[in-house]
């Protein structure tokens, strides 16, 4: 249980850091102090969520099952050269935990960075972090879908690419992505829906469209790769499914209302539009496939409310703002404990291998 402790306690001392010593936006002027602190953050994390035990996380022990029996050249088939290469790394050197230690720290910096660095408001940092433990697209995810996780930082990384409009270097981190997990191709797909010159109605057209025939796309999916029937039989709703579509229905609506205000903010219409963009991937897939899986599908855009989150509680009258934090500060971290408990992560056991 410590290890979650020490976890959230960082996120509350992001938070009060962001406050005190932030007159300004976190990525205008930082402090040298500030820099320490994040790399601090940075470290601990990645000490905690890699060496991890084997039995946190869905996806962990098949990983050791491939160490061992060196099966993992089959990403090589996908294209997946990058995820090659770290269990190849892992095992020449003849300890699968090694592979855990890179990944997550890969993972962690790009994540906290684009935390840190991409949202207008000053406090994005701490925010970003609460929410990151608190859904399942956020560290339980990170020590579930190791593949993906790892693509997806590199997505999220190259945001900044996306609110710039620069389309080679923003191609490069797909690329870059896809050695990891080769789904992350498809998020190239993000360039054109981000454009200033696209309106909420066409993302919510294109949702519907694409819906529609990705649900096709399913339904022959195992009967010509029978290989994925595994992925469709085995993450069928869990029991928590309707729990977490509320919950991602719940944020939803809180950056609608959200969008009002922010409306004309660059950096933020283009999160919301991918946020948006996942939910319809999460609901048009929750009646088919059950939540699990359908939060895998949509994982890499619904990532994007991690950036969104700050906004939130940036309210001009202080009389509301301070409550309104203190309720964020408690529903975020009941959502954090509830969600590692549905990981079954509690307790959250380290191992050296």
């Amino acid at each position: 249980m410590a290890p979650l402790i020490i976890l959230i306690l960082l996120s509350w001392l992001s938070l009060f850091k962001e406050q005190c010593d932030m007159p300004t936006r976190i990525n205008v002027g930082r402090s040298l102090q500030f820099d320490v602190f994040f790399l601090l953050i940075c470290l601990v994390f990645i000490a905690v969520v890699g060496f991890r035990d084997v039995d946190i996380g869905d996806d962990t022990i098949r990983y050791y099952e491939k160490f061992e029996d060196h099966s993992f050249f089959s990403y090589i088939d996908y294209g997946e050269i990058g995820s090659f290469l770290l269990m190849e790394v892992a095992y020449l050197i003849g300890n699968p935990q090694l592979f855990f230690i890179i990944s997550t720290a890969i993972v962690i910096p790009l994540y906290f960075i684009a935390f840190r660095d991409y949202p207008t408001p000053r406090e994005s940092l701490g925010w970003g972090v609460m929410l990151f433990l608190g859904t399942t697209v956020g560290l339980t995810a990170i020590i579930s879908v190791q593949r993906q996780a790892l693509a997806a930082a590199v997505i999220l990384y190259g945001t900044k690419y996306l609110i710039k409009r620069r389309l080679w270097k923003y191609l490069v981190c797909i690329l870059l992505a896809s050695t990891f997990h080769i789904s992350a191709l498809l998020m190239v797909f993000l360039y054109p829906l981000t454009s200033p010159k696209i309106k909420y109605k066409h993302i919510f057209i294109l949702g519907v469209c694409c819906i529609g025939l990705l649900r096709v796309y399913i339904a022959y999916l195992t009967e010509f790769f029978p290989q994925y029937a595994f992925y469709v039989d085995f993450f069928i709703d869990d029991g928590h499914g309707m729990k977490q579509l509320i919950m991602y229905l719940g944020f939803f609506c809180l950056f609608f209302l959200t969008s009002l205000k922010y409306r004309h903010d660059k950096a933020f219409n283009v999160f919301f539009k991918v946020y948006l963009l996942g939910m319809f991937l999460l609901m048009g897939f929750y009646s088919l496939l059950g939540v699990s899986l359908s939060v895998r599908l949509a994982f890499f855009c619904l990532s994007y409310m991690f950036l969104l989150i700050p906004y939130c509680v940036e309210i001009d009258n202080l009389y509301i703002r301070l409550p309104v934090k203190v309720m964020m500060i408690i529903l975020l971290t009941g959502l954090y404990f509830y969600s590692m408990d549905l990981a079954a992560a509690i307790p959250f056991k380290l191992s050296v291998y």
